[in-house]
């Protein structure tokens, strides 16, 4: 009992208890569904609109849906990070309680733009895994913080604001496959998102909530996750160049340059 004690604290210290709470619950997901439980993972918890009706539940539950592939284990992996990036930013704002209603309630957007996509349409995809609500905390990010730039793949620097713009075309081409009218459908969720982190909806976006933290102290904090970021790019730059030399030199020795 201690140990649980000692761990709930750990958690509450970190300041992004809701945020690994999700993470832990897709990570169990998906190990249970590659353990060979992916026909219960996946269709007991994944959102289909033709089947929505008779299990209502599935419209919260699809982040967890998973079929295990392992040969997905590294975009859900990167998935799974971009969650605890996004949704612990976002959560040291809001608060962990403030911080899940907001997850489930881009969830449950996400999932009624699928059935209003088959209403309009006739046909709609289902939805299996964490993109919806991910994407959504993107857009809340990135309109609380548009000129602040992270580095896309640890390489690439990119702003709030144009990060806004990627997620919305990764989210409307998949989505969009059958039909782009229905891509364009699935990502209005992400345009709510937007507008209502920008100050823009009725309902107020609830700033620096629950947290005991300066917006100086945030900001300072996301500075220093960009300089690590750019720490590890040149890292790489460097292991890169010292590779290049010594196989300059190693060339150099070969006898077969004498020739």
């Amino acid at each position: 009992m201690r140990a649980f004690d000692d761990f709930a604290a750990g958690l509450r210290r970190s300041g992004t208890p809701a945020t690994i709470g999700l993470i832990g619950g897709m990570a169990v997901a998906y190990l249970l569904a590659w353990f060979g439980l992916r026909n219960i993972i996946g269709p007991g918890l994944g959102f289909d609109p033709a089947s929505a009706l008779g299990r209502p539940w599935t419209l919260l539950t699809y982040p967890f849906a998973s079929l295990g592939n392992g040969s997905d284990l590294i975009w859900f992996l990167l998935s799974l990070l971009w969650v605890w990036f996004m949704g612990g930013a976002i959560e040291r704002e809001l608060g962990a309680q403030r911080f899940i209603a907001t997850f489930f309630a881009f969830t449950l957007l996400g999932a009624l733009a699928m059935l209003l996509g088959r209403a309009l349409l006739g046909t709609g995809p289902a939805l299996l895994g964490p993109m919806i609500p991910a994407s959504a905390l993107t857009m809340i990010w990135a309109a609380r913080n548009p000129e602040q730039s992270i580095l896309m793949m640890m390489v690439i620097p990119l702003k709030g604001k144009y990060l806004a713009i990627l997620t919305v075309v990764l989210v409307i081409f998949p989505l969009g496959a059958s039909n782009p009218l229905l891509g364009v459908i699935a990502a209005l969720p992400l345009g709510l998102a937007w507008l209502w982190a920008s100050g823009k909806l009725p309902v107020a976006y609830p700033v620096g909530v629950r947290t005991g933290r300066s917006r100086a102290d945030r900001k300072a904090e996301e500075r220093r996750h960009f300089e690590f970021q750019e720490a590890i790019r040149k890292k790489q730059q460097d292991r890169d160049e010292r590779e290049r030399l010594r196989k300059l030199f190693e060339s150099s020795l070969d006898p077969k340059d004498d020739r």
